[in-house]
C-alpha cells in the first residue's frame, strides 16, 4: 500500500500544478498538458505533463530491461527474465510512441491510418503479455497493474468516444483524458520498478 500512496502523490500533484499555472496565466489547460509540439501559444511550462509521463515511461522501460538483461543467463531466474524483457520492451514502445506522436501525428497525419489501428496493437500486445505473465503479476501484487490498466482505459475511452464530457467539460475534457494517463503511467512504472528490484534482490540472495 506505501507503493500505491507514493504513485497517488506525483500525478496529483503535477495535475494541481498544472490547473493553478492555467488558472493564473490565462491559458488553455491544455498547453500544460499536451506535447509542445501541438500546442500554438506555448508557456514557459507548456508540455511539462507530456514530458512527465514520457520520463515515467522510460524509467519502467529502464528498470525492466535492465533487471531482465542482468537475470537473462540465470536458469532459476529465466521466468522472470523474460517476464521483465517483454514489459520492459513494451513501455519503450509506448515511451516512442507519445515521444514521436506515433499514433496522433505520424499514423494519422502522416499516412493517413486511423489512429486507433497503433492503439489497438498495443492494446493486443499489452493482452499479451498479461495472459503470459498473469501468474507472475499476481506474485508481484497486481494492485498498481489493476490502477494502471483502469486509468488507460479510462484514458483511450475519454480520447476515442469523448460524448457527454466533451459538452460538460468542454477544454477541461482533456484534464480527465490526460490526467487518467498520468495516473496510469505512474502506477504502471512504480509496479516494474518495483518488480525490478526484487528480481534484482532476489538474485543477489541466491547468489
Amino acid at each position: 500500500m506505501r507503493w500505491v500512496g507514493a504513485m497517488v502523490v506525483l500525478p496529483v500533484a503535477s495535475l494541481a500544478g498544472s490547473v493553478v499555472a492555467s488558472l493564473l496565466s490565462g491559458r488553455r489547460i491544455g498547453s500544460f498538458l499536451s506535447d509542445p509540439r501541438v500546442v500554438d501559444d506555448p508557456h514557459a511550462l507548456t508540455g511539462v505533463l507530456s514530458n512527465l509521463g514520457i520520463c515515467l515511461w522510460a524509467s519502467a522501460a529502464y528498470a525492466s530491461l535492465l533487471a531482465g538483461w542482468v537475470l537473462r543467463r540465470s536458469e532459476a531466474h529465466r521466468e522472470t527474465s523474460l517476464f521483465l524483457l517483454a514489459f520492459g520492451t513494451l513501455s519503450l514502445v509506448l515511451m516512442v510512441d507519445d515521444l514521436m506522436l506515433v499514433h496522433e501525428g505520424i499514423v494519422r497525419d502522416w499516412l493517413g491510418l486511423p489512429e486507433l489501428l497503433p492503439i489497438t496493437l498495443y492494446m493486443l500486445a499489452t493482452f499479451a503479455c498479461l495472459v503470459r505473465f498473469a501468474s507472475r503479476i499476481r506474485r508481484e501484487g497486481s494492485l498498481l497493474m489493476v490502477i494502471a490498466l483502469t486509468c488507460f482505459a479510462g484514458s483511450v475511452g475519454t480520447d476515442v468516444a469523448p460524448g457527454p464530457l466533451t459538452g460538460l467539460l468542454g477544454e477541461w475534457r482533456i484534464l480527465v483524458e490526460d490526467g487518467l494517463k498520468l495516473f496510469g503511467i505512474t502506477a504502471w512504472a512504480g509496479f516494474f520498478a518495483r518488480a525490478s528490484m526484487r528480481a534484482l534482490g532476489a538474485a543477489m540472495a541466491d547468489a
